[in-house]
Parts: structure tokens; C-alpha cells; sequence
């Protein structure tokens, strides 16, 4: 078993490599990463994995957060929500591999972010 974990975090470690967070852009195709250290152990990794990523959604909806919502339109309210639920995904991530404390701290950021697009009407996280 020891073999297949050292295997799955180097491949998961060469896949970062290949596709860094910073310049990829396509952040749900990085999320099975997180949870691939997760399951292999490797917390702190996975949770710099989900780090990374809230911090691209916090950007995203922080430019989103200047635009006066009643004018907007179908294609910048889905980039809204999807931002919302993408980021929500994250956190559902770190809830199903049991880690409690990360999830906890998370998710109060997370509620506060969503409140900002209350317009929308998304459920916070408990």
C-alpha cells in the first residue's frame, strides 16, 4: 500500500507541475488532486491544493463584487453563481475527507463571500 501512495503522489505532484494553479485556469480540473492527497494522507498538501484555489475564487468574486448586480446579465450571473458553487465544491471536498478544522475555518469565509451575492440566493454552508 505504501508503494501505491509514494506512485499516486508523484503522479499527482507531476500533474501540479504540468498544470501550476497560477497559470492554468481550469481550477475543477485540479480539484481531484486535492482529493487524491487526501486520500493518501498527505493533509497539508491537499489543503495548499485548496488554498490555491480559494484564493482564485476570492478573485474572482471580489471583481464580481463591484458590478451593480441588478444590471447585470445571464452570462455575468452565471459566472457569479458558478464562482459561488465552484468555490463550494472546494469545501465539500475537505468535509468528505473528514478534515473537521480546515472545513470549519473555510466555510465561515465562504458564507461571508456568499452573503456579498445574497441576490442569488445560494445556501450557506453549516
Amino acid at each position: 500500500m505504501r508503494v501505491k501512495n509514494k506512485k499516486a503522489e508523484n503522479i499527482i505532484e507531476l500533474a501540479m507541475e504540468k498544470m501550476p494553479i497560477d497559470y492554468f485556469g481550469y481550477y475543477t480540473l485540479v480539484e481531484p488532486f486535492a482529493e487524491g492527497y487526501y486520500e493518501i494522507d498527505k493533509k497539508e498538501k491537499a489543503r495548499e491544493i485548496l488554498k490555491k484555489l480559494i484564493t482564485k475564487y476570492h478573485e474572482e468574486l471580489n471583481y464580481y463584487k463591484g458590478f451593480d448586480i441588478s444590471k447585470t446579465d445571464r452570462d455575468t450571473d452565471f459566472e457569479i453563481i458558478s464562482n459561488i458553487e465552484r468555490y463550494r465544491s472546494l469545501l465539500e471536498i475537505a468535509k468528505r475527507a473528514d478534515d473537521v478544522t480546515f472545513y470549519n475555518q473555510e466555510k465561515i469565509k465562504f458564507n461571508n463571500y456568499n452573503k456579498m451575492f445574497s441576490e442569488y440566493k445560494r445556501k450557506n454552508l453549516e
